[in-house]
């Protein structure tokens, strides 16, 4: 709620949400069906992919209207969602299906830049817990992406911290959760203290990225544990 109205409060505008999935804790209808009240105030279109505490056919379900791992064509890039829910477990991994649909989205590609969006983030991040819990089948994603220089970037959810560095020549980016922080590089899980956050993605026509995390630090959340 505090991010939504920050956004509505502030200047810049986006033509898209990309929600990087863990839309809900409870996994009920009725927490899409909040979640779907605060999103649609935005009035933009969104886009989602599944996270592990979400339950997929629900989710379809609530936010119908809603892209799931779907796609968006914008300033010369194709932005593409992709599924790494796997039912019972909190890590994650790319099915061969989606795998599959993923390369066909790839060949048919006729933009000059690609970014995928996923839940669980598709390197390691110096964190021993959080790593245990990634992308359990990263390599075969690298090795898909890597047939397609057109892929530049991927941004992922999951880790509740920032993250932006480069592997493979593909820029990877991570973004804070609009909730609470997890501390990076700990051993162990651990909260951190900074506030709830979004990130803004800027694609330019020449196919770079210009990126921003914003802190709500205002936040009633936050100001409650300062």
């Amino acid at each position: 709620m505090d991010v939504v109205d920050h956004y509505e409060q502030g200047d810049w505008r986006a033509d898209l949400v990309f929600l990087t999935g863990d839309l809900v804790q409870d996994d009920t209808r009725e927490a899409y069906r909040n979640l779907r009240v605060v999103t649609d105030r935005l009035g933009l279109p969104m886009q989602v992919v599944p996270g592990n505490h979400d339950v997929p056919d629900l989710l379809r379900e609530e936010l119908a209207g809603y892209g799931y791992c779907g796609s968006f064509r914008g300033a010369g890039w194709t932005l593409i969602g992709l599924s790494t829910h796997a039912p019972g477990r909190v890590d994650g991994v790319i099915a061969p299906g989606e795998l599959a649909r993923i390369e066909d989205a790839l060949i048919r590609v006729d933009t000059s830049a690609v970014a995928l969006f996923l839940h669980h983030p598709p390197v390691r991040l110096g964190s021993v817990w959080m790593d245990a819990i990634g992308l359990r089948n990263r390599e075969s994603l690298f090795e898909l992406v890597g047939r397609f220089p057109v892929v530049r970037v991927i941004v992922f959810g999951h880790a509740h911290q920032t993250f932006d560095e480069h592997e493979s020549g593909i820029r990877i980016v991570g973004t804070p959760s609009t909730g609470r922080q997890f501390r990076p590089r700990s051993d162990e899980f651990t909260l951190d203290d900074r506030p709830p956050a979004y990130r803004r993605l800027e694609f330019r026509p020449n196919g770079r990225l210009d990126t921003e995390v914003v802190w709500i630090r205002t936040s009633r959340h936050y100001a409650s544990d300062a």
